[in-house]
């Protein structure tokens, strides 16, 4: 995914001190975001790479156990180019990246007069980031066609925050599934609720902790499968959530994101392929402006069940 956002304030200052001229920012730069009013110190670019396996083991009929392991990488922005053309292009405006140097990882954020984080270049190359445990129990009863199950799910802060690896804390979430199957359909409701720990951020006088809001959020998806085309799947989801930061700024962080994703999945006998796009809209600065998936998946171990729906 590809992140550049600020506050309004940051891109005055930003369209104030450049210029004509795009430049990387500096330590005084720093020192002038961190002065801004609680709610108007923040500034992030770069873009973040996220690996993840995934590994579900049925307990029994309706229980499973999950668990996931992300690899997380950092970058400066391989695809800034593309999106300031796709800007440019249909008039979106750059909300200050054209006043900064591009293929940059730099962060600044302050609330209450404490600095969050400041940083000049990438915390790390990346590395493994904090491993999931999940629980899912699929309910008997169902409502007609829906289907539901209900499950919940535990972070621990087992890498380094320093690196920009982990949160520092232990985050917990519950989450409950609707799905309704038709023959080349389906529909999934989730509606989710994380609560996070006390975040771990790290600026030049030490590693401080904060507290971060309750975290709900709803993803609707859709899924099809083509007619012609029985080992395929088109997929839509929408999600709506909040944003961890949103009671610490006075911007469009503060406003609930909202991310549409559009993609293919392909059924081989090597497993399933997926690819996705996201994009953010309504509230522009609070989600990624671009976000590219891929994924891969597949069955191992016996019972497996071969009357497969479109939400395979």
């Amino acid at each position: 995914v590809n992140y550049f956002q600020s506050s309004p304030s940051v891109e005055a200052y930003l369209r104030q001190s450049r210029g004509e001229n795009s430049r990387r920012l500096d330590a005084a730069d720093i020192d002038a975001i961190v002065s801004m009013p609680t709610g108007e110190a923040f500034y992030f670019d770069g873009e973040v790479s996220y690996t993840e396996v995934f590994v579900h083991c049925g307990l029994t009929d309706r229980l499973d156990l999950s668990v996931a392991v992300p690899y997380i990488g950092f970058s400066g922005g391989v695809l800034d180019g593309l999106i300031y053309d796709f800007h440019d292009t249909f008039g979106l405006g750059q909300a200050g990246r054209d006043y900064v140097e591009e293929r940059l990882f730099q962060a600044v954020f302050a609330a209450d007069g404490i600095v969050w984080e400041a940083l000049l270049e990438r915390p790390s190359s990346g590395g493994f980031g904090d491993p999931s445990l999940y629980l899912r129990y699929a309910i008997p009863k169902s409502l007609g066609r829906w289907r539901f199950s209900v499950g919940g799910g535990v972070k621990a802060p087992i890498a380094d925050p320093e690196d920009g690896l982990s949160s520092g804390a232990w985050d917990f979430g519950v989450l409950l599934t609707a799905d309704l199957r038709l023959p080349k359909d389906a529909l999934i409701v989730n509606l989710g609720y994380v609560v996070p720990g006390k975040a771990q951020g790290l600026d030049v006088s030490g590693t401080r902790s904060f507290d971060l809001p309750n975290l709900p959020s709803l993803n609707l998806s859709w899924i099809h499968r083509f007619h012609r085309w029985k080992k395929t799947r088109t997929f839509v989801q929408v999600l709506l959530s909040e944003h961890p930061l949103r009671d610490f700024v006075d911007s469009d962080l503060s406003e609930p994101e909202f991310q549409i994703t559009f993609g293919l999945k392909w059924a081989t006998k090597a497993g399933v392929f997926g690819v996705g796009l996201t994009e953010n809209l309504l509230h522009y600065a609070n989600t990624p402006d671009i976000g590219i998936h891929l994924s891969w998946g597949n069955f191992f171990g016996r019972g497996r069940n071969r009357q497969q729906g479109p939400e395979s």
